[in-house]
């Protein structure tokens, strides 16, 4: 938990236009950062009906806490085993480096449209974030994206 006065280092909140490098790196937002500099990220390809495919990006506190439920769901309902292999099979893990960086998983990348040295859009969602290309989050309709 964090102290008064403090943010949480897991709560993404805000929208950030930033640019990939040329290995598809992005800088976490220094407020998205947790204080010790160190973090493992875990990514999945997710589609919006509209917009379009994006990033979804969890911190490892965030994983473990989905993880858990999944199991939990498992055990009441074990068919739904499969469908963890899908969801668990089709994610990634990336590391901070010390500069705050993250590199995006390239096959993933290109799944979402995100290119090597091209603007994208971060977008915190509380407890985890979205990294869109710039003309798929253009499409995210005026409401959702204001």
């Amino acid at each position: 938990m964090a102290e008064a006065g403090r943010h949480n280092e897991y709560f993404f909140v805000n929208s950030h236009p930033l640019t990939t490098d040329a290995q598809c790196r992005i800088h976490i937002p220094r407020k998205w950062r947790p204080d010790s500099g160190k973090e493992t990220f875990f990514v999945q390809v997710k589609t919006d009906a509209v917009a379009g495919k994006y990033l979804r990006v969890f911190p490892f506190e965030e994983a473990i806490r989905m993880r858990d439920a999944k199991n939990a769901e498992i055990e009441k309902n074990p068919a739904l085993e499969t469908r963890l292999r899908e969801v668990s099979g089709k994610m990634d893990s990336m590391d901070l480096d010390s500069a705050g960086r993250i590199a995006l998983p390239e096959k993933m990348a290109v799944q979402a449209g995100i290119e090597k040295s091209a603007k994208v859009m971060v977008v915190g969602c509380f407890g985890f974030f979205e990294v869109w290309s710039e003309a798929n989050h253009a499409k995210v309709p005026a409401s959702e994206n204001d």
